[in-house]
């Protein structure tokens, strides 16, 4: 599954039913990594044959100038394509950077601290799929990241 694109269409309402709700998409996002922690762990007890990991769709985000705030701009963005699906699985945590952001903005999905312990498990593979870059600028009016773009230059 391609979370990093999943999350950011179910943020946009690009997909049927066309709803624009970051918290839930956040949610779902949290709910799916804590799913694919349970399977990795249950794939483990089974003793079955193999490797187990997780692709995900990642992007490199370029600020759009040099401008301080295009460039914060670009981690922020990162961190919520990238980041916050890698960090928890590699990592057992979310971003600190993008918490604080969310937390700020009221869309912070419920996390429970032993939904970390299951979302880190450990996985034999990290699968990347690579298709585009993202080109960012800060945009005070962008809601809750304050980030446009993906502009090609």
């Amino acid at each position: 599954m391609n979370l990093g694109s999943f999350n950011v269409r179910i943020c946009l309402g690009i997909h049927a039913p066309g709803i624009k709700d970051y918290k839930m998409a956040l949610q779902v996002a949290h709910n799916v990594l804590l799913a694919h922690g349970k399977v990795v762990r249950l794939y483990r007890k089974m003793n079955l044959k193999g490797k187990i990991g997780i692709t995900l769709n990642v992007l490199t985000s370029y600020p759009f100038t040099s401008d301080e705030k295009d460039v914060l701009a670009a981690k922020i963005n990162d961190g919520f394509v990238n980041r916050w699906f890698l960090d928890p699985v590699l990592k057992g945590s979310y971003p600190e950077d993008i918490v604080k952001l969310y937390k700020e903005q009221n869309i912070l999905p419920e996390i429970l601290e032993e939904d970390m312990e299951i979302i880190k498990e450990k996985i034999d593979f990290l699968g990347i799929n690579y298709y585009t870059r993202g080109v960012v600028k800060y945009d005070e009016n962008a809601y809750p990241l304050k980030v446009a773009g993906s502009r090609s230059r």
